[in-house]
């Protein structure tokens, strides 16, 4: 207990970050703790962009990871931000890595926070959307990472579930 009195307020808050009660909507940028997989898995908290709802379990939701670091080599299933859809101080690239999908619980998942302006002390809670270009980017990446035909996926972000439709040839 003596770690929580030392830290400051933000490491405190990040202590008691709640996991979210609801599935985020698809586009969503928010943090997801993969503590608990293993190497060569991810296994610390990072961002990532919530593909889509499970269709029959309301816990859980698809995710694609965010990184920093670009991958080596570059490969057409990576998906390069020109700047990265999570807060910084200054702008920074950011990779989405669509190789690796996971299917994860909405428990381990939760809300990144951002300083109100004028205002130190008080953060506000908030889950950035990347726009709809990147998110049709983005599925086109994890189709070409199944090896999906990509001409054959229907990439429009607003196309309801039952007209995406996938070469299975």
């Amino acid at each position: 207990m003596r770690l929580l009195f030392d830290a400051s307020p933000l490491t405190r808050m990040r202590l008691f970050a709640m996991a979210l009660r609801f599935q985020p909507k698809p586009r969503s940028v928010v943090y997801c703790d993969f503590a608990g997989f293993r190497v060569p898995e991810m296994t610390k908290r990072r961002p990532v962009i919530v593909l889509r709802a499970h269709k029959r379990n309301r816990r859980l939701v698809y995710v694609v990871p965010l990184s920093t670091s670009p991958p080596e080599p570059p490969q057409p299933y990576h998906y390069r931000f020109a700047r990265s859809p999570v807060v910084h101080a200054e702008p920074i690239e950011a990779w989405a890595k669509c190789d690796m999908v996971a299917v994860v619980s909405i428990e381990r998942l939760t809300i990144g926070r951002q300083k109100q302006e004028g205002s130190e002390s008080n953060l506000r809670q908030f889950a950035p959307m990347i726009s709809k270009e990147e998110f049709a980017a983005i599925r086109a990446c994890v189709a070409n990472a199944f090896g999906f035909v990509a001409s054959a996926y229907i990439c429009d972000a607003l196309a309801p579930e039952s007209e995406i439709v996938v070469d299975s040839t």
